[in-house]
């Protein structure tokens, strides 16, 4: 999605907890509502186990977007408004900042005519820095030639500008310390689509450096299934594994529903890449012990989809409940999240809001009942996001260039 920008600072005021509360409570799970068909209007509210929704806030008009990205893990969003008409060439993308504080170095490089990737465009968990793709303005008269793709990544004073050949139009991944991102990229346009898959994995750093984790040419390819693309990169809280997907080869005589893959794990000690489970890589426990995939396996000699936990140490497999699709966990690990499931047709459009269930991950049973329509499924990988309640916050107002 490439869009005109300019820069909005917000602070979303999360109500403070009452006293006593036990660490659990300071997790809460960020949810848009679209209120209209469009997205037009959305609200933001924050769930958690055993209490009550919350509303955050609210975001309307075609001029705001909002992306799950751009929320750090305290709370706080930086909102994108779109400024101006597209042209035949391609958006125009301005800049501006909150009155009340320093912007993003990085939003002086959105001149006009530079077209941005919102699917890129990601604040790091600690709201320090901000990284996105974008592609240059053409230096030749009526939008020709010139033009490079630049990864791009700074904070409030430095930007630092990688040149590309690659293609990124899936969400990135920052390392729970700040100091990494990591995205799965394509070396043409054409391997992002549905049937022809060829995904590398890179890391950027803060201070520029990019490793190429799996280089595309050496990739399997990816699941066919859209939704496992848009998954995020998993990271260790101590920021030493990776977690990727990537597919392996069907065994001959056999038939599933989609490519099989497996998930990886990238050593950044030892440098070792090995492979740790089978299916598309969903996520992974804080400490480490296990993972969750979706899993292909046979059932009776027929196809059949679970969604797995593999212990790390052992190998051991655990199919979960079938209401367990694409499972979130919390940054304590006691809990997960998920989106409640209709098995039986007619199911509902993607866009419709659904009911959100939390479930224990020591026994992986629900906790609570269902939130009614709590959001929809089209964008659960790239908008819906986990925070933590680091300290009570103080209220605060929205603030936005004059």
């Amino acid at each position: 999605m490439t869009l005109l920008l300019t820069l909005l600072a917000i602070h979303i005021p999360l109500a403070a907890l009452p006293a006593g509360e036990a660490d659990d409570a300071e997790e809460w799970f960020v949810s848009p509502i679209a209120l209209s068909t469009e997205r037009l209007h959305l609200q933001l509210v924050r769930s958690a186990p055993l209490r009550e929704p919350e509303f955050m806030l609210e975001i309307e008009g075609p001029e705001q977007v909002f992306s799950g990205a751009l929320l750090d893990r305290s709370g706080q969003l930086v909102a994108v408004k779109r400024v101006g008409k597209p042209s035949r060439e391609g958006p125009r993308t301005v800049a501006g900042g909150p009155a009340s504080e320093l912007p993003f170095k990085l939003f002086e490089k959105f001149i006009p005519n530079t077209q941005v990737s919102l699917d890129t465009l990601t604040v790091s968990p600690d709201g320090q820095w901000l990284v996105a793709d974008y592609r240059s303005p053409p230096v030749l008269p009526g939008g020709r030639g010139g033009s490079k793709r630049i990864l791009a990544i700074g904070d409030r004073s430095t930007v630092i500008e990688v040149v590309h050949r690659w293609y990124l139009c899936r969400p990135l991944s920052w390392s729970p310390d700040s100091t990494r991102v990591a995205f799965y990229y394509v070396t043409n346009p054409n391997h992002d689509d549905l049937y022809i898959q060829k995904h590398g994995v890179a890391v950027l750093t803060t201070q520029g450096a990019l490793q190429v984790i799996l280089p595309a040419g050496e990739a399997f390819g990816t699941p066919e299934h859209g939704d496992a693309k848009d998954i995020l990169i998993g990271w260790s809280q101590s920021g030493r594994y990776l977690y990727y997907t990537d597919g392996i080869p069907t065994p001959p005589g056999e038939e599933y529903y989609e490519p099989l893959s497996a998930t990886y794990r990238y050593d950044f000690e030892t440098q070792h890449t090995s492979q740790v489970a089978s299916g598309t890589f969903l996520d992974v426990a804080p400490d480490d012990t296990y993972v969750l995939t979706r899993l292909q396996f046979k059932r009776d000699n027929h196809p059949a989809t679970v969604t797995a936990q593999t212990m790390l140490a052992t190998g051991e497999i655990r199919h979960l409940p079938r209401g367990l699709v694409f499972p979130e966990i919390s940054p304590s690990g006691k809990f997960a999240v998920d989106l409640v499931r209709t098995f039986t047709p007619p199911a509902p459009p993607p866009g419709v809001n659904r009911d959100l269930q939390f479930y224990s991950t020591s026994d992986w049973q629900p906790v609570g009942n269902p939130i009614p329509r709590a959001g929809g499924l089209s964008d659960w990988f790239t908008d819906y996001r986990w925070i933590t309640l680091e300290a009570p916050p103080q209220p605060a107002v929205p603030t936005t260039q004059p």
